[in-house]
């Protein structure tokens, strides 16, 4: 009778003890538990190579968008949560921010506006300002060789009125294009209705290269190209230009600036 017992005893232990490690060693870690892994080093990266990675750790993710600037790259990795290196369970869902699209905004229509006024509505919608350009607007009427037969007889007309002084007559972008935040727009300002046959070229030597184009501009210039080399003049300077004295209405000013 006891020794019935005893087996019975030793046979309900050894059951009880064979159960407790089965489930600790393999049904709790098969179910209940998840195994670890490392975030992986994923900034800097795109996304689609980033989520790549991520799912390589079976990790799950999160992304958010934020918007871009000049220069910077779209859908470029440059937060993480957890932080790389951290190590975390399986399925852990890892916010991503990411750069989207720059912010954008409609251009203002600004041709026939006054100078003043087209200022003050950038000013206004904080659009920078890159150059104002003065020129004049008769080129085609000057030159009719340049004119084509695929322009309409009715741009030719009204190419040929100009635009009275100080009015705005192109801008860059145009109306129908998008701005993005951290552009910059070019307005050409008119400096009368008829441009002479030849410009006065204002002597640019000795002067620092943005004093130099600020005066082309100015003068209803047009800017060539712009080369360096070492003559021992003091930094940024002009050292040479390729126009003296008068210039006709298409010629180049080519600046050689002082490293």
């Amino acid at each position: 009778m006891n020794n019935r017992i005893l087996i019975f005893l030793v046979t309900t232990l050894l059951s009880f003890s064979l159960v407790y490690l089965f489930a600790d060693k393999v049904v709790l870690p098969l179910y209940l538990f998840t195994s670890e892994v490392e975030v992986p080093k994923i900034i800097n990266q795109n996304i689609s190579e980033a989520i790549n990675n991520l799912d390589k750790c079976n990790l799950n993710y999160n992304i958010q968008l934020v918007p871009s600037k000049r220069n910077e790259e779209i859908n470029k990795v440059i937060h993480i949560n957890p932080e790389a290196g951290k190590i975390v369970k399986k399925q852990t869902v890892v916010d991503i921010k990411a750069y989207g699209p720059r912010e954008s905004y409609n251009v203002p229509n600004l041709i026939n506006k006054s100078k003043s006024v087209a200022l003050n509505m950038l000013r206004s919608m904080s659009i920078n300002l890159d150059t104002v350009i003065y020129d004049y607007n008769d080129v085609i009427c000057t030159n009719l060789s340049l004119s084509s037969d695929e322009i309409d007889i009715n741009d030719l007309y009204r190419m040929c009125e100009g635009y009275p002084e100080n009015i705005v007559w192109k801008q860059i972008p145009s109306s129908d294009q998008k701005y993005f935040k951290d552009d910059l727009i070019t307005l050409f300002v008119s400096k009368g209705k008829f441009a002479p046959e030849f410009y006065e070229v204002p002597i640019l030597i000795g002067r620092h290269i943005d004093d130099a184009l600020d005066l082309i501009n100015k003068s209803g210039l047009i800017l060539g190209e712009i080369s360096y080399s070492d003559a021992g003049y003091k930094k940024n300077n002009v050292i040479d230009q390729s126009q003296y004295g008068k210039c006709r209405i298409n010629d180049k000013i080519n600046l050689i600036i002082q490293k």
